[in-house]
């Protein structure tokens, strides 16, 4: 004998296994039993369970969710940019989520149809797109590494990484997308001054005068790793973060990013990261990883040659600027 039931339960096949579910009325509730393995509680849960709790409380309409993922932009800057569509949108509702690695706006609408409904995220979607702008960097789930690959391998580009602070993270979070061999060429992890000077051709001189946690040393940074791999981009991440290290001029959290380019121009974005060390380190990767994806969309970018690329280790600049 494989199961006993309750007196008035309605039993539910089960077509992956031997032991059945069942269901019973109580009062005004349903109770549902099911096996426990996900393999025979799926199919049944979808056959059975669903169709059952669809008729008996009229659950015939259908909801849809879209998650629109930004970075650059703070919650708080994001809810007071979409306020009025936030108050206004019933259904579709709005809903403000926040992760370390991106701010979320998560759509949901609901419908008699799943096309119904996706047509009313659809007419909502470009209006919260007009009040963003460019922050938002996927409307499918992806995280800001996968998006930053798509665009990588779409156009047969590559990247290599050079990082201090956050001792690998950026290549970890690269790596652990599949199949990111196609346009991830390797790091360098920099800890050390010496380590910025023998493997990125760093100049002594110039961490002598600025520092390791400098504009110019990260500058130095991306352009030697960019060279020394022979990349398309090379980005490149220095900064302190915490809890001991820091001072009045350069305080726990203070970060420099720096993008170099296949025109051999480097961009440095200055950061103030707050949060513990953690969080300084996972977010200054995001904005490393940020500033890829958006040199990966520029209008020029798109017209960019990658066989221009130097195939030879170039020599890194020493100029200041």
């Amino acid at each position: 004998r494989q199961a006993m039931f309750p007196a008035g339960a309605h039993i539910l096949e089960n077509p992956k296994g031997t032991a059945p579910g069942f269901w019973l009325d109580l009062d005004d509730k349903v109770i549902v039993v099911m096996p426990g393995p996900p393999r025979e509680m799926r199919p049944m849960l979808h056959d059975h369970v669903v169709p059952l709790l669809r008729e008996r409380f009229d659950l015939h309409s259908v909801i849809a969710t879209r998650v629109l993922r930004t970075v650059g932009i703070s919650e708080s800057e994001l809810d007071s940019r979409i306020a009025d569509l936030f108050r206004t949108s019933v259904n579709p509702s709005i809903a403000v989520l926040a992760h370390i690695n991106s701010v979320d706006v998560k759509l949901t609408a609901k419908a008699a149809t799943r096309e119904a409904a996706h047509a009313m995220i659809d007419q909502l979607e470009p209006e919260i797109r007009r009040h963003l702008g460019d922050h938002i960097f996927s409307s499918d789930g992806a995280s800001l590494e996968e998006v930053v690959g798509r665009q990588l391998r779409a156009r047969a580009w590559t990247l290599a990484t050079a990082e201090s602070c956050t001792g690998g993270l950026v290549g970890e979070l690269l790596t652990s997308i599949p199949g990111s061999s196609d346009y991830y060429l390797g790091g360098v992890v920099s800890y050390a001054d010496a380590a910025k000077t023998e493997l990125l051709g760093v100049p002594a001189e110039l961490l002598a005068e600025h520092g390791a946690v400098s504009e110019e040393t990260a500058r130095a940074m991306a352009a030697g790793v960019r060279s020394r791999m022979r990349a398309t981009f090379g980005v490149s991440v220095t900064g302190i973060a915490g809890p001991e290290g820091g001072s009045p001029a350069k305080p726990v959290g203070l970060v420099f990013v720096a993008l170099a380019d296949h025109r051999d121009g480097v961009e440095v974005k200055r950061l103030r990261i707050p949060g513990d060390r953690e969080a300084i380190r996972h977010r200054a990767a995001i904005a490393a990883l940020a500033m890829v994806w958006r040199a990966t969309i520029t209008p020029d970018a798109r017209s960019f040659d990658p066989a221009s690329v130097q195939t030879r280790p170039q020599p890194i600049a020493q100029k200041e600027t």
